[in-house]
């Protein structure tokens, strides 16, 4: 799951968001900032503005791409994202944890709310969770 960071709050991936939002983005511009998955070959494209996910003949690369993952994360074990129940457990642990600390509070409760916003988005990436 992909967590809220710093670049959240520049205006130009605010605005970006919104043209997202009104479908007013090119079909370039939605396939670099909004598809599920980006599989491009960076040595015949190095701008990678071809995504090569959806082409099936690069399904066995993508098949031996997701295998090599899938062995790396249990070699280093790494569980991979959260699953919304455990975000959900831990959010209300921090928000609850937060209370004495109006601006840790504040912080907490606007990441919550950020999520939820990306949740509406991008559900593939991220799980809804009650602010």
């Amino acid at each position: 799951m992909k967590r809220p960071n710093y670049k959240d709050t520049k205006h130009i991936l605010i605005r970006l968001r919104e043209l997202h939002a009104a479908g007013k983005l090119n079909k370039l511009q939605e396939e670099l900032l909004f598809a599920p998955q980006r599989t491009p070959d960076i040595k015949a494209d190095p701008y990678e503005t071809i995504n090569l996910a959806g082409n099936p003949q690069y399904r066995r690369v993508l098949i031996s791409m997701r295998q090599h993952l899938k062995t790396w994360m249990k070699d280093t074990h790494d569980p991979g994202p959260e699953s919304s129940e455990v975000y959900a457990v831990e959010m209300e642990y921090q928000i609850g944890k937060s209370r004495n600390n109006p601006k840790s509070h504040a912080a907490i409760k606007k990441n919550v709310a950020l999520m939820n916003r990306w949740a509406k988005e991008r559900p593939y990436r991220i799980d809804i969770v009650k602010p």
